[in-house]
């Protein structure tokens, strides 16, 4: 009796393994397919969050970050900030560089569309310290969104200048993204000398509807 308890167990450890390896393969899928196909990527990690009281913390987790990648890829409206800040929350104290980097990055993005401009920028100044571009894995493909979202924010706070912009911008102008990125000190010497004067007399300009997703550049 005690060998066909020990049996069944085993199936049981056996099965779970399988379906948490089917549960990664889901959520690889979906990450591949997120910048070409938002709405495919979507549509698997929905699928997969219905399923989330099978899932550890972490992985449910990683789930719901990439979901609302998404979705705010696709001009989501999400009528607070709550989900964002949770996945600050959580990402801040057990994720990777990369994963923090996006929390912050999609904090950013829903507090320019709830029309926190100050607050939105802060978001995004945090996720490129979030960045480790000395890493082979770094994401430089969000990092480059976030440059992009910064160059919005101050085109339509009108409170920064045209030199803010296209400092933000011209660092992304060749090719290879790596020798282009900006230097941080720099940055939050910009941060400063402009937040004093920041203008957020227009919040209403910054919809999910003209806010890009992707700062759209020609390469040298």
């Amino acid at each position: 009796m005690e060998k066909v308890a020990y049996i069944i167990i085993a199936l049981c450890m056996l099965f779970a393994c399988d379906g948490n390896r089917q549960h990664e393969d889901m959520l690889m899928r979906a990450r591949i397919v997120m910048n070409e196909h938002p709405d495919s990527a979507l549509a698997i990690l929905d699928s997969l969050y219905c399923n989330k009281a099978e899932m550890n913390r972490h992985f449910r987790m990683q789930v719901l970050l990439h979901r609302t990648e998404a979705q705010n890829k696709l001009f989501t409206q999400f009528p607070s900030d709550s989900i964002q800040t949770e996945l600050v929350d959580y990402f801040d104290r057990h994720g990777t560089r990369n994963e923090r980097m996006l929390a912050h990055y999609l904090l950013g993005c829903v507090l320019s569309d709830l029309g926190d401009s100050p607050e939105a920028l802060q978001a995004f100044y945090d996720a490129i310290e979030m960045a480790d571009t000395t890493r082979t894995d770094c994401d430089l493909y969000t990092l480059r969104i976030v440059y992009g979202q910064m160059a919005m924010l101050y085109r339509r706070s009108r409170s920064s200048g045209h030199s803010s912009e296209v400092y933000v911008t011209q660092h992304f102008s060749c090719s290879d993204c790596k020798k282009s990125l900006p230097n941080l000190d720099y940055v939050h010497r910009k941060k400063r000398l402009t937040q004093k004067n920041w203008d957020d007399s227009h919040p209403s300009e910054l919809t999910a509807k003209n806010r890009p997703n992707l700062l759209v550049i020609n390469p040298l």
